[in-house]
């Protein structure tokens, strides 16, 4: 058994019904009641007693009754005859009774047969005492409680006890027998109540340790309510889990404590049970109301259940006491009943006008299709779901409501927003949604109004075709007037044409000439979108997104993808406009500005579980560390954001975060992890598309890392070729002019190197600084003439300064330097190629580290040691303070926050730098080495 062998705080009940057995020895015969709720240990008293009294010489005839054998004639009895010290004929007398008096079934027989039962047994007890007992009388069948009323009443003046066990709860079978009982002279009741806190602690103590009882009483106590047998249990568990796992630091509930749980409930009889299950059910949103109408029962019922599940200590009010319990009884309700519950419950909330993530939560539990007018309720319960940061909810809640018996055309816009969420976790499992809702488009089902969502993500899969034939049937349905039909439209070829341009002729409609149109004739040109949004189609994110690229790569200018930025929140409709809205800030050069928005674009998605937008954004992250030097860092993220979805998922995508690690990897010299990198199968049609001109210049600058030089060239020839037959040829979309001049350098033909480089360098804008650093510095390489190679790299070094481009800073410092050494300027070119060492070293450019280290003006190395020339005289050594101070002048610090820094006086540290100049020949600040520590002798002393 699971209680305790002691009794606590049970010794009072004992001794008085040792007291009252003393009183039957006496003659004077008794009748005791021990009454308290389930599991509140009356059998365990009953059977502690009746071993006392057989220990004693009493006659012990005990038995317990059941609820299934409350229907059968003398259940009850035939088992306390059965210990009975009868003869053979004696005891077939006794069955031949109660066999012809149970024949009867209007019960007449009883009034004759019971008496002679009785003597039967008082006969059988000769001078012994007899003790009569019965556990769980409340159970007892007619016949037995009328034998032992009948028994009750006749022993007063017999050497008997009568001992009975019943619950608190007020049983009205049974009332009869019980208020007949109580009003017997020789009658006493034996009240048991729930352990106190003190109690609990006792039986802790005896079984575990005080000092396990005195951590844990209080805790065992408020899970049990002081129920005797769950304390039992939950001491039972957590002594197995000590020997097999190691002390607990809790209460530990397993299979004893849900074994006595449901024991106590199945004990307090079929209306607790049912109501306790409601209750596992309706959680939280549990009300005796509620209870009431679930249950289709009378108020007074269900009251009494919870009355009895309180006194046992499992409820508490209206509700289930431990709320782990509630899982062990949901877990052992049978389904078909969970269900019907469910079932019942949802509907009950729902014409209650409870909040629909409440009724969706039983709604989601059902295994067959919800009724339509749940469709209603999931939709806004997928919503709450959403704002909430569970999309995982909000997916079966669309799911669920998508089959609710539903019109196609609600089916069809359900589905539409199914895929969008989808997208935010896999987009390649939103792919089995496109097929349906490609078919929903042509069967008219979606709007054109939202044509642009699904024709976005048929692109991103590489369903160019696809996309294009939808885009035209909706076209050639299309009413031609300026309504949000036709807006919705205009986004979904906007988008298409933007993506791959080449398709532009299948998706441009022919219109009459505006101010909004290209200005060449017979060139279709990407539709201009006012500042501020007009009906439908201005107010398309998709519309806005693609004209910042087109704005972005024509002038440079940020103000439409700002526009995008600041209008559309981020949302399943809105991810990949914001993303190519930011790709637009990076094409114009407003690499600042995109990483503003893109760390805050990411601080927004990391609450909303949406990894497949965290891996996007991130793939933005790693270009913006690219662009500014930091291989390292561009990298990393880039892996990292491939490494968040497969190549399926990231579908056209892909070119991005592939041509931005392979651009890291090259720049770092890891050529055969950027060529395997590079050799992974991408979507057909990639190339010819605006992701996939990246992933082609990746594939060229590999190319020409390499030596392979004119591989390099035809890759940045074809992308020229490619933006030109799209009349995209813009500096800012791809620089191919300066790459191919690059290669042009490389094989050896500076004319061509310089005729490109100048033809790009008047298409670079004042809005692309970093671009036109990186031209100038092509071009200063290519010139012929000294002076003008010097003018065109020193224009480069001084617009690469405010650019924020380590890695183009560190090659046009180290070609200045070159030029330098070219001009016989050694000490200035030995500062030059060490500061663009340091920065090439700081971004983990190892092949111009490799490239400056051999570069010797006047016979040494760029790459600092200690034999630089910083350390030969003593006028040019840096003092201690002198070095510290030079390191982070270096570094860009301001004069005040040097001196805040070090905790020298502003004055202090002009003195210090004005040495500094001195010492190491420089006229300005940014041509200091980053790292004068490893350039120059620490005076000593």
């Amino acid at each position: 058994m699971l209680l305790s062998a002691k009794l606590t705080d049970r010794d009072g009940q004992l001794e008085e019904l040792r007291s009252l057995l003393d009183d039957a020895r006496q003659a004077s015969g008794r009748v005791a009641l021990i009454s308290g709720a389930v599991g509140s240990g009356k059998t365990l008293l009953l059977a502690h007693f009746t071993k006392e009294a057989h220990a004693a010489g009493a006659l012990v005839l005990d038995g317990a009754a059941s609820q299934p054998e409350r229907s059968v004639p003398f259940a009850l009895l035939r088992g306390m005859f059965k210990t009975a010290p009868l003869d053979a004929q004696a005891r077939a007398d006794v069955d031949e009774l109660m066999r012809w008096a149970s024949a009867d079934p209007s019960r007449a027989r009883y009034t004759h047969v019971i008496p002679q039962l009785a003597s039967v047994l008082l006969a059988a007890a000769g001078n012994r005492t007899l003790v009569v007992a019965a556990d769980d009388i409340h159970h007892g069948d007619d016949a037995s409680l009328h034998f032992i009323l009948h028994l009750a009443r006749g022993i007063r003046h017999e050497r008997a006890l009568i001992v009975l066990t019943d619950t608190t709860r007020h049983w009205v079978k049974v009332f009869r027998y019980r208020s007949e009982l109580a009003q017997q002279p020789h009658f006493q009741r034996i009240p048991l109540k729930l352990l106190s806190l003190a109690d609990t602690r006792e039986i802790i103590a005896d079984q575990l340790t005080p000092a396990t009882a005195a951590r844990l009483s209080a805790e065992f106590h408020d899970v049990t309510g002081g129920n005797p047998l769950l304390v039992n249990a939950l001491v039972a568990d957590y002594r197995t889990t000590a020997e097999t796992e190691g002390t607990p630091l809790k209460v530990v509930r397993s299979e004893t404590y849900d074994e006595a749980l449901l024991d106590c409930l199945y004990r307090c009889g079929a209306e607790c049970l049912a109501v306790a299950q409601a209750i596992a059910v309706l959680g939280s949103q549990t009300t005796t109301g509620r209870l009431c109408r679930l249950l289709e029962s009378d108020t007074l019922d269900v009251e009494a259940a919870l009355r009895s599940l309180n006194l046992c200590g499992v409820g508490e009010g209206s509700g289930i006491r431990d709320s782990q319990a509630l899982a062990t009884i949901y877990d052992a309700t049978p389904v078909v009943q969970l269900m019907e519950l469910h079932h019942k419950a949802a509907r009950l909330l729902h014409e209650e006008g409870a909040p629909a993530c409440e009724v969706a939560a039983h709604l989601l539990r059902l295994p067959h299709r919800p009724a339509p007018w749940s469709a209603d309720v999931l939709e806004e319960a997928a919503e709450q779901a959403l704002a909430g940061g569970d999309p995982e909810r909000a997916r079966r809640c669309l799911e669920a409501a998508m089959s609710a018996g539903t019109d196609e055309r609600r089916q069809a816009a359900i589905r539409l927003r199914l895929a969008g969420l989808v997208w935010r976790t896999l987009p390649a499992a939103a792919e089995e949604h496109l097929d349906r809702l490609t078919a929903d488009m042509e069967a008219g089902l979606i709007p054109p109004t939202d044509a642009a969502v699904p024709v976005s993500q048929l692109v991103w899969s590489g369903q160019l075709e696809r996309a294009a034939e939808i885009t035209e049937q909706l076209s050639g349905v299309e009413p031609r007037t300026g309504s949000d039909t036709a807006g919705g439209l205009a986004g979904a070829r906007s988008w298409l044409k933007m993506v791959s341009p080449g398709l532009r002729t299948r998706t441009t409609r022919p219109q009459t000439p505006s101010p909004s149109t290209s200005a060449r004739p017979g060139v279709p040109a990407l539709p201009a979108i006012p500042a501020q949004p007009r009906s439908g189609y201005a107010d398309d994110p998709h519309a806005q997104a693609a004209e910042a690229v087109s704005a972005s790569v024509s002038a440079g200018s940020p103000e439409k993808a700002l526009f995008v930025l600041q209008r559309y929140s981020l949302s399943d409709n809105t991810i990949q406009p914001l993303f190519f809205a930011l790709w637009a800030l990076i094409f114009g050069d407003q690499l600042d500005l995109a990483a503003l928005w893109c760390k805050r674009l990411i601080g927004e998605c990391a609450a909303m579980r949406a990894p497949a937008w965290q891996a996007v954004l991130m793939s933005v992250r790693a270009e913006l560390e690219l662009r500014r030097g930091n291989l390292s860092g561009a990298d990393h993220l880039a892996g990292t954001a491939l490494s968040r979805m497969s190549m399926r998922s990231w579908g056209l995508g892909v070119a991005f975060p592939i041509a931005t690690r392979a651009q890291a990897l090259t720049g770092m010299g890891r050529f055969d992890d950027a060529r395997d990198l590079l050799a992974r199968r991408v979507p057909d049609g990639l190339v010819d598309t605006l992701p996939g001109l990246q992933y082609r210049r990746a594939r060229g600058l590999w190319n020409l890392a390499t030596s392979r030089h004119q591989a390099a060239l035809g890759e940045f020839l074809a992308c020229g070729e490619l933006v030109r037959k799209w009349d995209m040829d813009r500096p800012g979309l791809v620089p191919w002019r300066t790459d191919a001049a690059e290669a042009w350098l490389c094989l050896g033909n500076p004319e061509a190197a310089h005729q490109l480089a100048s033809a790009q360098l008047q298409r670079v804008t004042r809005h692309q600084p970093q671009l036109r650093g990186r031209t100038l510095r092509v071009l200063g390489s290519s010139a012929g003439d000294l002076s003008a190679r010097m003018a065109a790299l020193q224009e480069s070094v001084d617009i690469l300064e405010r650019s924020g481009s380590q890695l183009q800073l560190s090659l046009a410092l180290a070609e200045l330097g070159s030029v330098c050494q070219e001009a016989g300027d050694y000490g200035r070119a030995r500062t030059l190629m060490r500061r663009a060492w340091h920065l090439a070293k700081s971004g983990g450019a190892e092949p111009v580290c490799r490239w400056l280290s051999h570069a010797r003006p006047e016979g040494r190395s760029a790459e600092p040691g200690p034999d630089a020339d910083a350390a030969q005289g003593g006028d040019s050594v840096l003092t201690e303070a002198e070095n510290r101070v030079a390191v982070l002048a270096a570094q860009g610090l301001t004069n005040r926050e040097i001196s805040a820094k070090l905790y020298i006086t502003v004055s202090t540290v002009e003195q210090h730098l004005t040495r500094i100049y001195r010492k190491l020949s420089v006229k300005r600040r940014r041509d200091l080495p980053t790292k004068l520590a490893d350039l120059t002798s620490v005076a000593v002393g």
